[in-house]
């Protein structure tokens, strides 16, 4: 899969890293990701910690959500653009797709909105920052 996202990039990558603001209007994210013209790749991550908590949230939010990821999706493609799922330990994901992006001379830059709700989320996050960091990398959340 990630080949494939690679032969639609350019020089330089917007990702676009949704979460919990499944939704093209009024999206803060999408709007500055967009503003400098750069190719702007979007993409939900399906975590395995979260498997975990399925069966405590119940089938209805699961639906729910994939329902709203298949809704961002639609909506994205009406703008020229989609979303891409992936599925694996979102920090671990982000580095592997950033490493590859490099690897092919593409610069990428990350747009996401930070987790202040859970201890997971926290780490998560902090994780990532650390990883654009050192790699001197822009990020903006």
């Amino acid at each position: 899969m990630i080949k494939r996202i690679l032969d639609k990039l350019m020089q330089k990558v917007n990702l676009i890293w949704f979460r919990r603001d499944l939704r093209v209007n009024d999206n803060w994210m999408l709007s500055t990701a967009t503003q400098d013209n750069n190719l702007c790749l979007s993409f939900f991550i399906i975590d395995p910690y979260f498997y975990k908590k399925w069966s405590e949230v119940g089938n209805m939010r699961v639906k729910f959500l994939f329902e709203s990821l298949e809704v961002l999706d639609t909506e994205l493609k009406k703008l020229g653009s989609r979303l891409y799922l992936i599925e694996g330990e979102s920090s671990s994901s982000i580095q592997l797709l950033t490493k590859n992006l490099l690897a092919n001379d593409i610069e990428p830059k990350l747009f996401f909105h930070r987790d202040r709700q859970i201890i997971y989320g926290k780490t998560r996050d902090a994780e990532v920052v650390n990883f654009y960091k050192h790699n001197q990398l822009k990020i903006n959340i």
